[in-house]
């Protein structure tokens, strides 16, 4: 039962990864907290500032999505098959992403009045390290017999 928890929490850190990606990638105006540091309308920059805050949204998008399709195909393929590194590459691809990514959220947040969304990495860092924990011991297909 441990593994199939185990199996829920890595699977829906993927697919909020995702999501997240998604929301960066396809972004079409500033994400608010930046308008919100930056003191204008969420469509009041000029044309050339939107244009680089759209393009490092949509790198930071393709960076989530990467991380997120890579967490799939780990926990579908390895992962199902009992492959005990498995747990290692989803744990240490994940926290390496939640680590930095918190601390950029947390320093953003310290340095600004604005309401930056840091609670998503940190909670992921949590998720990560209990998905980890309840997947030790697990036993390959072909241990079993």
């Amino acid at each position: 039962m441990k593994h199939k928890i185990a199996f829920g929490l890595y699977f829906l850190t993927a697919l909020v990864l995702l999501g997240f990606g998604g929301r960066y990638f396809f972004a079409t105006q500033l994400m608010p907290y930046h308008a919100e540091t930056l003191g204008v309308a969420r469509d009041g920059l000029s044309d050339a500032y939107q244009l680089v805050f759209l393009t490092l949204y949509r790198a930071t998008g393709a960076g989530m999505l990467v991380i997120g399709t890579t967490l799939l195909v780990l926990l579908i393929v390895p992962y199902r098959q009992g492959q005990p590194w498995a747990r290692w590459a989803l744990t240490g691809v994940g926290l390496m992403y939640g680590i930095l990514s918190a601390y950029l959220t947390l320093v953003y947040q310290a340095d600004t009045a604005a309401s930056v969304p840091w609670q998503g990495p940190v909670v992921s860092i949590v998720v990560l390290v209990i998905a980890h924990f309840l997947s030790a011991g697990r036993v390959s297909h072909a241990e079993e017999a």
